[in-house]
């Protein structure tokens, strides 16, 4: 499982917990806001299942755009407040997709989602 997360380069079990850890939320309540079923994240970071590329790229996408995670968190009903949340303040955090990632402040949060997912033009035309 190990090695099939790596060759697929998503997020190892590790980095799973590490992410919920700084997010300050606990299992059940992670599987309540990115879903995947009551025991999804426990059997994330045991190594028990592989998550899917698309949980993995929605948990990218929560920690790399904090806006992400407090909408995903606002429409899970999760009300608690997170004070000590990682990108809250600025860090670095070693994951294995780049050696070093520095965290941003949520004030250039936007403009980096912008220009991440804008619809790009057709490389061909028919």
């Amino acid at each position: 499982m190990i090695f099939k997360k790596h060759v697929d380069s998503l997020l190892s079990a590790e980095e799973i917990r590490r992410m919920r850890e700084a997010w300050g939320i606990d299992q059940k309540q992670a599987a309540a806001i990115f879903g995947g079923g009551p025991v999804a994240f426990s059997k994330y970071e045991n190594n028990d299942v592989m998550q899917s590329e698309g949980m993995d790229k929605l948990l990218r996408a929560a920690w790399y755009a904090p806006d992400v995670f407090e909408w995903l968190k606002e429409k899970a009903g999760i009300e608690q407040a997170i004070d000590n949340h990682a990108y809250q303040k600025t860090v670095t955090t070693q994951f294995k997709s780049k050696p070093t990632l520095k965290v941003l402040q949520t004030s250039n949060i936007q403009s980096i989602f912008r220009r991440t997912f804008a619809l790009r033009k057709p490389r061909c035309s028919f």
